[in-house]
């Protein structure tokens, strides 16, 4: 295991701990960065799945402190490390997630655009509320 995997499992340790603080929350954004960044280019399984866990964690902190245009960022990579993981549940979170901060960004046609996209990951998930989810927001 590299130093880079090995910077980015301690930052995704501390980055949990720190969210889970209302004093460290904001934190957490800049540590789970840190651990993304220690990881670089994720060439192999384990980094694919560090990096879908620390993308994961990251935009979750980034929407609840309200940055949108961060959590735009990180989810779209997110979109990105989790599709080659073949793993559909994050994949679909990602795309739903992505949704939401597009419409925060008041960017409507990106938010349907990325539910469209995201649908048949959580089609593929089996997971029969994340999909009611999505065709219930896909009428709205």
């Amino acid at each position: 295991m590299g130093n880079g995997v090995q910077a980015a499992e301690a930052s995704l340790r501390l980055g949990k701990l720190e969210a889970d603080s209302a004093k460290t929350r904001i934190d957490a954004i800049t540590t789970f960065g840190k651990g993304l960044k220690a990881l670089g280019t994720p060439s192999n399984a384990l980094g694919l799945e560090l990096a879908v866990q620390l993308g994961i964690q990251k935009a979750q902190a980034e929407l609840s402190a309200k940055k949108w245009a961060d959590a735009e960022t990180t989810l779209r990579q997110l979109v990105g490390w989790s599709s080659k993981t073949q793993d559909a549940y994050s994949t679909a979170w990602a795309y739903s997630a992505l949704a939401q901060a597009m419409l925060k960004l008041k960017k409507r046609d990106d938010a349907i655009e990325a539910l469209k996209e995201g649908r048949p990951f959580a089609k593929k998930s089996k997971d029969d509320e994340l999909l009611k989810s999505f065709d219930a927001n896909l009428v709205k």
